[in-house]
């Protein structure tokens, strides 16, 4: 890597800085599946093909100062400046061009000679901005809102793509800028131009997916429901009170009164209980209507036993819990069931686990409930939707045909 340009003044600021952010795509999977020796050598060739085409594209152009400020293991900072703007500017979307083009089809096949197992795919983002020179002895101490920008649109980029803020775009020259394509919704306030030869519909689909559209917030999801341990390790962590809602909470009850050692959702219940928080069980009563008509609806014949085998479950571990049994409810609702959801702490600062429920066609097309999409979602990112619910719990919890048991 080469040395830190000692035209650069401490203390001094620059503007007309064009700063290069590049990661591997696929790191983990390579780390996740070769020996550390290998994963070493992947990412030495890339440190090494990044850098080499940094240092020809600079010599090509002409440009004064083309420089990697940082790398860490993956991919790291290039920063790019010039007497003149249009040369640095060219420099690194040149560079950022040839990676693409040329050296990643290199790169992946290195892969192949070293035997290495996964993929290698390269994001690239590139924005012009401002930064004050803190020393040579401080490259990685910079303060700038345009490096930040670019970091964070480095994270959005699809892979095997170059992203560029508007601002640069609308700096081009027209036989770069024919080269980019803007893409559909903000980033952070700014529209994003990208370069890349997959196809747009996919990169498009992969943009829309990954950035927030205007309101929207991020949020964890899981394609099925959390595991045993997924949800003791987080309802460790409950201060206050856990509402558990489902159809039959046979989950729940099972792992409640399981025989297995050790036994991590069962012994996080009781501990809670024990540090003073309350348990809330919201199981749909199987002897309403609602409770018929949803069996029937999903083509269920065994529902109704099934729920008051759970209730028998539950009332079970209830009664091993002595003097803490106050701080254990159970509640039987009466209408129709749409999601599941366990809150923690849902009137403080709370977090919910939301699941809902897929529609079926009376058996034609049963999706299990433990296959629909889990959420994550806390209150202070989605108040909004974190008060629905909280406020379908009460509603539920206060309804004249809801019945406590326990």
């Amino acid at each position: 890597m080469s040395k830190a340009n000692e035209g650069f003044q401490k203390d001094r600021t620059y503007t007309d800085v064009y700063f290069l952010k590049i990661d591997a795509s696929g790191h983990s999977s390579i780390v996740a599946s070769n020996p550390s020796d290998v994963v070493d050598r992947v990412f030495d060739h890339f440190e090494r093909t990044v850098v080499d085409a940094v240092d020809q594209t600079k010599q090509l152009c002409g440009c004064g100062y083309a420089e990697f400020w940082g790398w860490q293991g993956d991919g790291g900072l290039c920063v790019f400046h010039d007497a003149s703007e249009s040369v640095s500017q060219r420099t690194a979307l040149q560079c950022g061009m040839d990676i693409l083009d040329y050296r990643l089809r290199h790169m992946q096949e290195a892969l192949t000679r070293l035997g290495a197992n996964g993929e290698l795919h390269v994001r690239v983002a590139i924005h012009r901005g401002t930064f004050t020179f803190k020393g040579h002895g401080r490259l990685g101490s910079i303060h700038s809102k345009d490096l930040n920008f670019v970091a964070h649109l480095e994270t959005a980029t699809p892979k095997d793509a170059l992203a560029i803020s508007k601002d640069v775009h609308d700096r081009c020259p027209s036989d770069l800028a024919e080269k980019f394509w803007l893409l559909p919704f903000n980033f952070e306030g700014s529209r994003v131009a990208v370069y890349s030869s997959r196809d747009r519909r996919d990169l498009s689909f992969d943009w829309i997916a990954y950035v927030p559209i205007a309101e929207s917030v991020r949020i964890n999801m899981l394609p099925r429901r959390y595991s045993e341990e997924d949800k003791s390790q987080i309802m460790q962590f409950a201060q206050l009170e856990v509402v558990d809602l489902g159809t039959a909470l046979s989950t729940c009850a099972q792992y409640l009164l399981s025989t297995l050692r050790p036994a991590p959702y069962r012994d996080v219940v009781k501990g809670l209980i024990a540090n003073g928080a309350n348990y809330v069980c919201l199981v749909l009563n199987p002897d309403s209507d609602a409770a018929g008509h949803y069996a029937e609806a999903r083509g269920e014949e065994g529902l109704i036993d099934k729920i008051r085998t759970s209730i028998k479950k539950i009332e079970k571990f209830a009664g091993s819990l002595g003097a803490d049994k106050d701080r254990f409810e159970l509640h039987l609702y009466s209408s129709l069931p749409h999601f599941a959801g366990i809150m923690i702490d849902r009137k403080a600062e709370g977090l919910l686990l939301f699941a809902p429920y897929l529609p079926n066609l009376g058996g034609r097309s049963l999706v299990p409930r433990a296959d629909s999409p889990h959420f994550a979602v806390l209150r202070k990112t989605c108040p909004q939707f974190f008060t629905q619910i909280d406020n379908y719990v009460d509603v539920l919890l206060n309804d004249s045909q809801t019945q406590k048991v326990l």
